[in-house]
């Protein structure tokens, strides 16, 4: 279980930005209230790390099914555009081939193994469905700066209340 965690906990992106960044700590309730209330059961990996080889319960197949939970959670609460969403199919898919390759050296040679059981055995993608709000669910807005400095406002614009005496021309302005 420990060398198939941390090969997936150590994947990168093509930018080399760690893939797991997002799935290591719980969500912050006052950054995203809203996540607790669609994601029902929570998971991260270092919930994952600390059962590993402590837990005399954490089998191989509660193993696979908190891994698939996380991103589960993910692809559920995150939109598929997303970078987040991106991460968790790419881990997924990669521990799922990885998964495959050392059942079958524990069944020696003869095939997977089918020790997944649960929810998440389905395929990377097609194991939750999309979380669709009944009502709009107002995210909160992420400010991204890129490059240096960024612009900033010189004056402050207001409309003037009340129209000028002196720019009386003669004509109706509305």
């Amino acid at each position: 279980m420990q060398k198939l965690y941390d090969e997936t906990n150590a994947l990168k992106s093509e930018l080399g930005e760690d893939l797991n960044q997002f799935f290591i700590k719980a969500v912050d309730k006052k950054t995203f209230p809203d996540y607790y209330v669609i994601i029902k059961r929570p998971m991260t990996m270092n919930q994952i790390k600390k059962r590993i080889g402590k837990d005399t319960a954490f089998t191989l197949t509660a193993f696979r099914a908190d891994m698939h939970q996380v991103w589960d959670n993910a692809r559920t609460y995150n939109e598929e555009a997303s970078w987040v969403y991106a991460a968790a199919e790419e881990m997924q898919e990669f521990f799922d081939k990885r998964w495959d390759e050392e059942m079958a050296k524990l069944n020696g040679g003869n095939g997977s193994a089918d020790v997944s059981g649960g929810p998440s055995a389905a395929p990377s993608g097609t194991s939750t469905p999309m979380f669709k709000p009944l009502e709009k669910v107002t995210m909160p807005k992420i400010k991204l700066s890129m490059g240096g400095g960024g612009s900033k406002r010189l004056e402050n614009i207001s409309p003037d209340p009340t129209p000028s005496e002196s720019s009386d021309d003669g004509d109706d302005d509305y």
